[in-house]
């Protein structure tokens, strides 16, 4: 069988008007995989697809296109990593202001994610996800209706966690997953918000609500991990970063955040929390990395280094309140 590795590239420009045209970029691309001929004695097929820098579009999620279908239908390695909203900020009208991103693409994008990663349901082994911004709970990611009964190695980066499914979604490939990275993938314990709540306690993008909402939820890391130690049998490579740099692995303040209109960021009130739980989160971790055989004890305690990791991140506190974003 024929083996295909593809990467495209696409570059920030700063004009409105270029979505369009990246949405045809990717149209050509898949149209191009699509036409690759094989040997006479071989079949077209992409057995590993590297796409870096995709603009989101909501065109990714159409799954009766027979290009993504003839393309997606045999891949076993899927790297996906997505870059940002828009291409430069869009000033927000609106008062009280909606949450970021205002505009529509991203959340259709969030939205349709599954239907175009499902076609690849019955072959994928390995799927790596990546986000330029946040996504996870705005823009909501809905990824609990896709399964991959062949799954092995999973990598995110830029998802919130807030929800007990999201979780779940993880840990329901039990039966075959081998390796989990989870990159920048904060959990949200608070959302600061005028925008209206669904039954979920998901953000209705479009629609503002009466009152200013705020929310406080109690799912922290020690029960993410706990669940996958219990579920994740087959684990032999578990890391988890809360910063770009994958190599540090460990239970920093950084692991917990608020939601403060559409920003990711931080305050003391979260800081405390961390701290509080930090005793715990770390037996957890401990417990995974034992399950997994990766725990190897050093001469300093990870209750010493976590501790270190809090006094650092103090210095990031409130900036929200003067106007700087925290990654």
């Amino acid at each position: 069988m024929a083996s295909f590795g593809i990467i495209a590239q696409w570059h920030k420009i700063e004009r409105e008007p270029v979505e369009e045209m990246k949405r045809h970029i990717v149209i050509m691309l898949f149209m191009a995989i699509s036409k690759v001929q094989p040997s006479p004695d071989q079949c077209a097929t992409i057995r590993e697809l590297e796409l870096r820098g995709v603009p989101p579009l909501p065109l990714l999620g159409t799954p009766n296109d027979w290009r993504l279908k003839k393309v997606m239908r045999n891949t076993r390695k899927l790297t996906l990593s997505f870059g940002k909203w828009c291409p430069r900020p869009v000033h927000n009208f609106t008062y009280p202001p909606l949450d970021y991103p205002s505009s529509k693409p991203p959340h259709d994008f969030a939205a349709s994610l599954g239907n175009f990663l499902v076609l690849a349901q019955n072959t994928l082994e390995k799927l790596d996800l990546s986000f330029a911004e946040y996504i996870g709970y705005y823009p909501r990611l809905r990824l609990p209706r896709t399964r991959f009964p062949w799954l092995k190695e999973l990598y995110l980066a830029g998802v919130t966690f807030s929800h007990s499914t999201q979780v779940s979604w993880i840990t329901e490939h039990w039966p075959t997953l081998q390796t989990l990275h989870l990159i920048k993938c904060p959990v949200i314990l608070e959302v600061y918000t005028n925008m209206q709540l669904d039954r979920y306690q998901y953000l209705i993008h479009g629609e503002m609500a009466a009152k200013f909402n705020t929310l406080h939820w109690q799912m922290f890391w020690d029960y993410v991990l706990d669940q996958f130690t219990g579920w994740l049998d087959h684990l032999r490579d578990f890391h988890v970063s809360f910063r770009s740099d994958e190599s540090d692995s460990s239970m920093t303040a950084w692991r917990y955040r608020i939601y403060v209109h559409g920003g990711i960021c931080t305050n003391e009130q979260i800081r405390r929390l961390a701290e509080e739980h930090l005793k715990k989160d770390i037996q957890a971790y401990v417990r995974l990395l034992k399950h997994t055989g990766q725990w190897k004890p050093t001469n300093r305690s990870a209750v010493e280094e976590g501790e270190e990791d809090l006094a650092d991140s103090t210095e990031d506190v409130d900036k929200r309140k003067h106007g700087k974003d925290i990654e």
